[in-house]
């Protein structure tokens, strides 16, 4: 598709694309930003120092998209690779998208139109479906999580619901709250968008309009304990941030802190480290966290055959879903068992 946008004009939209060792993945995603219907955009692609044939693949893709500039540095981190392409971009907002993730053709269209709507917004995002090379999730986040608009900060301080490569953010907003952190490596997006909700309203467009991949090596997968202990920070930074909002007694930051506690119990659970899961699971419940899912991954902790159970359970689904037969019975579950 031919872009006549004149290249000495400023687009409205910057695109930009934080890339380390993503040469299994980046093409498809490139290709996910030439779909898009809404045409007004250029596309910055930074390097982080990889590797692999990342920097020859965006040499590649700018030969074939004149609308894709890209810059290579020395590793830093995801978050100085984006405030490097903030830096180069000329677009009054600012669109992240990861590496390894999709945009659906009509992404960029749809949160303008919000944002032609209402003038007053500074940040609009999207839900979000996970895929895998298993194939793609039932629900889409938004069926998973509550999300808000308008004010959102104490909404957002409870639980994440903006992934980066959903959010389209107004430029002057970004630069107003400081940008990312280079400092952080993990979560470094959502300590940023509770600092521009401090002072900004949210809009949402409410239909999933990018597809995140779930894979082993994304930083969330490949260092949870950091991501969830970083999410314990930001509760702590944010009470001596704001107390008039967050104070340390209220319920809210109890519910925040108890969830998150609860969170690493479950990833010690899923690593089979049963001691640490626990105690984190005690912390948890004691500080009010006494959902039924809590309740029974801590019985798990503590009772691990009951885990392993569970465990063999759930594979024992799947792998009849896979073969197409029909869901086994208690009793096919039972014979399987015996055997």
């Amino acid at each position: 598709m031919q872009d006549l946008r004149r290249p000495q004009k400023a687009p409205r939209v910057s695109v930009i694309v934080a890339a380390f060792n993503a040469e299994s993945t980046l093409e498809e995603t490139l290709a996910s930003v030439a779909t898009q219907t809404y045409r007004d955009f250029e596309l910055i692609a930074v390097d982080d120092g990889s590797s692999d044939a990342t920097p020859l693949l965006l040499g590649a893709c700018a030969q074939r998209w004149p609308w894709l500039r890209w810059q290579r540095q020395e590793n830093r981190g995801v978050a100085a690779a984006r405030t490097r392409g903030m830096e180069l971009a000329r677009g009054e907002w600012i669109a992240f998208l990861d590496a390894d993730d999709l945009w659906l053709p009509h992404k960029l269209a749809a949160q303008m139109a919000l944002v032609d709507r209402d003038p007053e917004l500074s940040l609009v995002y999207c839900d979000v479906r996970y895929f895998s090379r298993h194939g793609e999730a039932r629900q889409s986040m938004f069926e998973q999580r509550a999300h808000a608009t308008g004010d959102v900060l104490r909404k957002l301080f409870m639980n994440n619901f903006i992934l980066t490569s959903a959010a389209l953010v107004k430029k002057s907003a970004l630069l107003e709250a400081g940008g990312f952190n280079p400092v952080h490596r993990v979560n470094e997006d959502v300590d940023l968008w509770l600092r521009i909700a401090e002072h900004h309203k949210f809009g949402c467009v409410e239909e999933v309009l990018v597809k995140y991949r779930r894979a082993r090596g994304t930083l969330t997968r490949a260092h949870p304990y950091a991501c969830l202990q970083r999410d314990l920070e930001i509760i702590d930074y944010w009470m001596q941030r704001r107390p008039d909002v967050f104070p340390a007694d209220s319920s809210q930051v109890r519910q925040g802190r108890a969830l998150t506690l609860a969170r690493m119990g479950a990833q010690y659970l899923f690593d089979r480290r049963f001691a640490e899961a626990r105690r984190w699971y005690r912390r948890a419940i004691g500080m009010g966290q006494r959902d039924p899912a809590t309740f029974f991954r801590a019985a798990a902790a503590h009772v691990p055959p009951l885990a392993y159970l569970f465990w063999w359970s759930k594979a024992t689904w799947r792998s009849w879903r896979a073969a197409g037969k029909p869901e086994p019975t208690l009793a096919d579950v039972n014979h399987a068992s015996d055997e």
